[in-house]
């Protein structure tokens, strides 16, 4: 399980991060959009995350920390999702399941 929760931490993560990269650039390119700031935030959040979303999904000591870390990747990716569109947001649900599957997978391994 725990190569399994590796690999889903890690296609997670990367997924997410791309779209987050695409999104931040989408967005500086739009500069007519009402929100352009907190889209940006939002953008640079997930960047963030999804790097500690990877780092945790590398780690193979710590279960608890690292499921904790891989559910608030998922968790931050949620409103990304909900104001996302079209191709990103498929991309972006993908990413945020299978970040979330990875995360309850390493909580609930033992020790």
């Amino acid at each position: 399980m725990r190569k399994v929760s590796l690999i889903l931490g890690v296609v997670g993560g990367i997924l997410g991060g791309i779209s987050c990269i695409i999104l931040l650039f989408s967005v500086s390119i739009q500069s007519t959009h009402q929100y352009k700031v907190v889209l940006e935030i939002l953008d640079g959040i997930g960047i963030v995350v999804n790097i500690l979303v990877l780092i945790g999904a590398c780690i193979k000591n710590k279960n608890y920390l690292t499921g904790v870390f891989m559910l608030a990747g998922a968790l931050v990716n949620i409103p990304r999702i909900i104001i996302s569109d079209g191709n990103i947001f498929i991309l972006f649900s993908i990413a945020s399941m299978l970040i979330l599957v990875s995360g309850i997978i390493r909580l609930n391994m033992n020790e």
